[in-house]
């Protein structure tokens, strides 16, 4: 536009074509994203469903009140209010109230509610037709709204480098356009000028007829010549390079798993990846105190199949039945268990929930002879204090073998109770669970009481099974110099069991425990315990646990916010359990903003890792049996998770090092090519006189130099891959950004005045 308004020294199109160009590869480059991902958005959205109509109602977790009912006029019958506690994003927690009102006797009836008897939106309905409830919270009051995140967009660590560069050069292009009009000002104001009477100036050059100075035209005449130092295709260059570097993964065979190939839904963070810096009296018990739920089966299954919150509980119950107790499901409180062919009924009266101070969970079930029983498993420290009978000392041998294993170990107990026990502890229970205030504190002093002098019945081992490569994968990540964090939604034992199978929490790890903590002092001082031992402790080898509701209380004070930060980064290994979605960014969130600024990497398998993996600089999905959201909400997806190794070590190696290259290559060449332009002046008396043809200016760029930095981009591979993946020293060597560095710049600046001047 500048060059149609002025007498341009240098024909418009030079510009215009280049930047034309530019614009539509980088729209095509975006638009065809787009165009996937719109693709995959419809996959999901016209996704077959089968809906089924007029079928049975089956109650899950639903009060009693309101288990007889069948039908919608059934339904109608109720007179129902609910009482609950305001919108909170915690999705493990819940206090309700649900009030019956009888008409004919004028009387209220309380029921409790817990979270066990909601559903949260975006729960998927298995096993029944259709479900009859009372929506508590509705739109942006959703747990599950309340813990979603607005996106924003991604940048790369080589673009905000880029992009400085660009600055500096904006910087340069307008000091020396300043430089060359003063020089252009002074040489007309102070040449000794004798007008000849063909009216050209004695004693300058002959081609510069007399003229007045005009500043304006001056400065955008210097602004168009000197604009090419400004590397306009290395924006179209770089777009080229990321777009061919996404298809490379895509295709790398050592990546497929199962028909599943790696997939890159943006192209835009691809040299992040180089830049990183979680008896049957015995086995009666086993099939009843849990909470497993029976899936349907197919003709071909000769045993039920299970579905639970826990891994541990699906595996005690699978082996169950494999030992000939098979649990077979349980129907409006009725538990069928078959025991060597024989069946059996037993009411489930009260399921007392596993929480991290108790430690066990017990449940309270009814034989069809009447007979009441207490069934409780747990860990070894808390359950054996509570037993009066049974051979502790043999049971205490199996758990240390177990965990000499490896093995994750949980010790049973039973009692039986009276039916005036029963009823005595049925209303505190009630009581409990009815109180708005202090609910959870009052139910576990209550559940405590009955967890007592119980009969130790044995421990069980379970075998954490992880994916193929998942300890060696965490061990090269830990070489790389890529610190890792677990943050998960799941128990505090069960994560801690996880990550020391895993090998996430080593042997001699000192856990640092910041858990179930209510009120900020006690937080307070609990970090500064913390962070003093860390502080002193340089080489200690140190590991720590965090839950989500000791995390929402660091949040709300900056000083215990720094004070959690620095004792978790100073630990090998973190662990963060009982996380909400929302709270799982915030985590990411509270590491991208610290001091140090790191390159964050977030990898999830469900919707619940969502918030997290967008958060994060660059996000990975596994596609696995929680569903493709998290793959497809991600930046990159794959099947497994030893993958990873591979997808950094060389991929993000390799993208980096022809990024990083190839960008400063692209302000090197331009340097070496406008620089003449700038002494040109000094020859040509400042005259905005164009020392290249139009036609060159126009090719320079986008067609002359263009080739050769687009193929080493693409191509380019300065270490094998076998070596970068045994060798993970090296990718630690290239991390924060050093090769686009300041110090890197300047050397490449250098060397292309040193091109020009040779």
């Amino acid at each position: 536009m500048v060059q149609c308004l002025i007498d341009s020294p240098v024909s418009p199109v030079t510009s215009a074509m280049p930047l034309g160009f530019v614009v539509c590869v980088t729209m095509l480059k975006q638009g065809y994203e787009d165009w996937l991902r719109h693709k995959m958005d419809d996959e999901v959205n016209n996704k077959p469903a089968t809906v089924i109509r007029n079928g049975r109602i089956q109650t899950k977790e639903s009060p009693a009140q309101t288990r007889h009912m069948r039908s919608v006029s059934d339904l109608d019958a109720i007179r129902a209010s609910i009482e609950c506690e305001n919108p909170r994003p915690d999705l493990y927690k819940f206090i309700g109230t649900m009030k019956f009102h009888s008409a004919a006797s004028g009387t209220v009836e309380s029921v409790p509610l817990g979270p066990e008897h909601v559903l949260l939106r975006g729960s998927r309905l298995k096993n029944t037709a259709n479900i009859y409830g009372c929506a508590i919270y509705t739109g942006r009051d959703t747990k599950l709204a309340l813990n979603l995140k607005i996106t924003s967009n991604k940048f790369s660590s080589v673009e905000k480098s880029m992009n400085k560069f660009l600055v500096f050069f904006l910087l340069l292009l307008l000091c020396e356009v300043t430089f060359a009009t003063l020089f252009s000002f002074f040489y007309q104001k102070t040449q000794e000028a004798v007008t000849s009477d063909d009216g050209l100036m004695e004693g300058s050059p002959w081609y510069l007829p007399e003229e007045e100075f005009a500043p304006i035209n001056t400065i955008f005449s210097f602004l168009v010549i000197f604009n090419y130092i400004i590397p306009i295709s290395l924006y179209v260059t770089v777009e080229m390079v990321k777009f061919a570097g996404t298809r490379f993964l895509e295709w790398d065979e050592e990546l497929e798993y199962e028909g599943i190939r790696p997939k890159a839904n943006t192209s835009d963070l691809n040299e992040e990846l180089g830049q990183m810096a979680e008896l049957d009296g015995f086995l009666t018990a086993l099939a009843l105190c849990h909470t497993v739920q029976v899936t349907e089966a197919t003709a071909d299954d000769l045993l039920p199949r299970y579905q639970a919150s826990s891994p541990d509980e699906k595996a005690l119950v699978e082996a169950c039945s494999r030992f000939g107790v098979v649990f077979g499901g349980i129907t409006d409180d009725i538990c069928k268990v078959t025991v060597k062919g024989e069946v059996k009924y037993y009411k489930r009266l009260h399921v007392l929930e596993f929480d991290s101070d108790r430690k066990r969970m017990s449940v309270i079930v009814e034989d069809a002879q009447g007979r009441v029983m207490l069934l409780c498993k747990g860990a070894d420290s808390t359950v054996l204090a509570q037993c009066v009978e049974g051979d502790k000392e043999r049971t205490v041998e199996h758990v240390n073998y177990y965990a000499m294993l490896g093995l994750r170990t949980l010790v049973f107990a039973w009692r039986e109770l009276t039916k005036v026990q029963l009823d005595e502890f049925s209303l505190k229970l009630n009581q409990a669970r009815s109180s708005m205030n202090r609910r959870e504190e009052k139910v576990r002093v209550v559940v405590s009481e009955i967890e007592s002098e119980m009969e130790l019945l044995g421990a069980t081992g379970v075998e954490d099974k992880l994916q193929e490569g998942v300890p060696a994968t965490l061990e090269i990540m830990r070489a790389a110099g890529i610190k890792v964090w677990v943050l998960t939604g799941d128990k505090v034992e069960t994560a801690v069991n996880i990550a020391t199978s895993c090998g996430h929490f080593k042997r001699g790890t000192t856990m640092l425990r910041v858990v179930r903590f209510r009120s900020l002092p006690e937080l307070r001082q609990a970090l500064a315990e913390h962070d003093l031992r860390t502080g002193q402790e340089i080489h200690g080898n140190f590991g720590l646990v965090l839950d989500g509701e000791s995390l929402t209380l660091a949040l709300h004070s900056r000083d215990t916010r720094h004070q959690l930060l620095d004792v978790a980064t100073r630990c090998q290994a973190v662990v963060c359990c009982r996380m909400s979605p929302m709270q799982k960014a915030e985590m990411v969130k509270l590491v991208k903003y610290s001091k140090e600024r790191p390159i964050t990497a977030a990898i999830g398998d469900g919707a619940n890792d969502v918030s997290m993996i967008q958060e994060a600089h660059v996000g990975f999905g596994l596609v696995g049996r929680e569903g493709r959201q998290a793959a497809r909400c991600s930046d990159f997806s794959f099947g497994r998770f030893r993958f990873l190794s591979r997808i950094l070590l060389v991929h993000g190696h390799w993208y980096y090092v022809r990024l990083a290259n190839l960008v400063q290559y692209s302000f090197y060449k331009n340097v070496a090519f406008i620089t003449p332009q700038l002494f040109f002046a000094f020859s040509n008396y400042f005259s905005t006189t164009s020392l290249y043809d139009s036609l060159f200016l126009t090719f320079y760029n986008v067609f002359y130099t263009a080739a050769l930095p687009l193929a080493y981009g693409i191509l380019e591979q300065d270490i094998p891959a076998e070596t970068l993946s045994k060798r993970p020293d090296i990718y630690q060597r290239f991390g924060k950004n050093v090769l686009l560095g300041w110090g890197e710049f300047v050397k490449w600046t250098l060397l292309g005045q040193y091109r020009y001047g040779v």
